[in-house]
């Protein structure tokens, strides 16, 4: 794989489900936020929603390219794609709070991570098995 087509691999494979929960969560706020008051079980369902949209995000990654972020070291998305989304996501939720918006589980390191995980699983089966 040459350095054009790792750089590809690493914009879809890393980035986009970064970008997927960055704008999963900017619509969620659009839709008309999040109640803080939520029980566990609306924490447990939006977590759901969120690793089901983080598995289509992989999978449309997957399908555009389908090649490893790391070539030889087959996998390293599993831990590349939810660090990169949970930090992200983590300071997304950091800079809403200081804009005085109440973020919801996405916009945090485990709820970022979590869609990550989704995203790199997804991708992972979809690239091996295909």
């Amino acid at each position: 794989m040459d350095l054009a087509a790792c750089g590809r691999a690493i914009l879809f494979g890393a980035l986009l489900p970064v970008v997927c929960a960055i704008v999963t969560e900017l619509v969620r706020e659009r839709r008309g936020g999040l109640d803080p008051e939520a029980g566990a079980t609306g924490q447990v369902a939006t977590g759901s929603l969120f690793a089901v949209i983080g598995g289509i995000a992989g999978c449309a990654s997957a399908l555009a390219f389908p090649h490893a972020l790391v070539p030889r070291m087959e996998g390293a998305g599993l831990i590349l794609s939810p660090l990169a989304a949970g930090i992200a996501m983590h300071f997304l939720g950091l800079w809403r709070r200081e804009q005085g918006s109440y973020p919801s589980l996405l916009a945090t390191f485990w709820g970022g991570a979590l869609f990550g995980l989704a995203a790199a699983i997804v991708r992972f089966l979809v690239i091996r098995y295909r």
